[in-house]
C-alpha cells in the first residue's frame, strides 16, 4: 500500500510527459466523495490527464458499490469519511466483489489508525485531501500497478 506524503509529485502533465502510445488503455476512475466540491475538484484534475477518465462520481458509500458494479472501473478513489456507509465499510464491500478494482483511501485524517483501517479493508494506496491535488496521478498510477 502506497502512503502519499508531501514529497513533490512525480508527474507533471505536459505535452512531453502523456501517454505517448495512441493505443494506451485509459484508466477508468470512479470518485467517491460525500462533498460535491471536493468531487467536482478531483473530477477537475484527473480529467487534466488524458490517461484517466472519470467514470462517475458518488456521494455515499451505497452509490459508491452500485456504481463500481455498473461501471467496472479501474480505480476507485474513496472518501473514508462519509455518513451512512463509510469508506471502509463501502471498499470492504467492493474489494470482496472486485478485488481487481484499486481502492485509493482519501482522508483529511492522516492518524495511523485510520490508514490501518483501510488497509485492512483491502485499499492499494492512501491520499491525504490537502495534497489531493499534487499527487493524485501519482496515487492512482501506484495503486493499478500494485494490481497488476
Amino acid at each position: 500500500m502506497m502512503i502519499v506524503d508531501e514529497q513533490p509529485p512525480i508527474h507533471t502533465r505536459t505535452a512531453d510527459s502523456q501517454t505517448s502510445g495512441h493505443n494506451a488503455r485509459l484508466i477508468r476512475v470512479l470518485i467517491v466523495d460525500d462533498h460535491k466540491l471536493i468531487r467536482e475538484g478531483l473530477r477537475s484534475i484527473a480529467s487534466s490527464f488524458k490517461e484517466l477518465e472519470v467514470v462517475g462520481d458518488a456521494d455515499s458509500g451505497e452509490r459508491a458499490v452500485q456504481l463500481t458494479r455498473e461501471l467496472k472501473p479501474d480505480v476507485v478513489l474513496m472518501d473514508i469519511g462519509m455518513p451512512g456507509m463509510s469508506g471502509i465499510e463501502a471498499t470492504r464491500y467492493i474489494k470482496s466483489e472486485f478485488p481487481q478494482i484499486a481502492v485509493v483511501g482519501l482522508s483529511v485524517h492522516e492518524e495511523m489508525e485510520v490508514v490501518q483501517e483501510m488497509a485492512a479493508a483491502g485499499i492499494e494506496g492512501y491520499l491525504a485531501k490537502e495534497n489531493a491535488a499534487d499527487h493524485l496521478y501519482q496515487a492512482i498510477q501506484s495503486a493499478v500497478r500494485t494490481l497488476r
